[in-house]
């Protein structure tokens, strides 16, 4: 799965407890040819974590072989 790959490149970039809250809760629900769907634990989550880290997931999604759709 396409998003374990980008968790593992993210992890790589974050400090750890960083990561821990903010990118390991997050789970894939769809994974297409233009990108991912994601979710999170409550809509307040997802915002803050699309706000702050969709740049960066969206690079590295790419890096994966995906595509830079991310929808939360």
């Amino acid at each position: 799965m396409r998003w374990n790959a980008v968790k593992t490149a993210i992890a790589s970039v974050l400090p750890a407890s960083e990561y821990a809250l903010w990118i390991n809760p997050i789970e894939c629900v769809h994974e297409h040819d233009k990108g991912m769907t994601l979710s999170g634990p409550d809509r307040f989550f997802c915002a803050w974590v699309e706000e702050r880290y969709a740049d960066l997931i969206r690079q590295k999604s790419l890096e994966a072989g995906g595509g830079d759709t991310i929808c939360f």
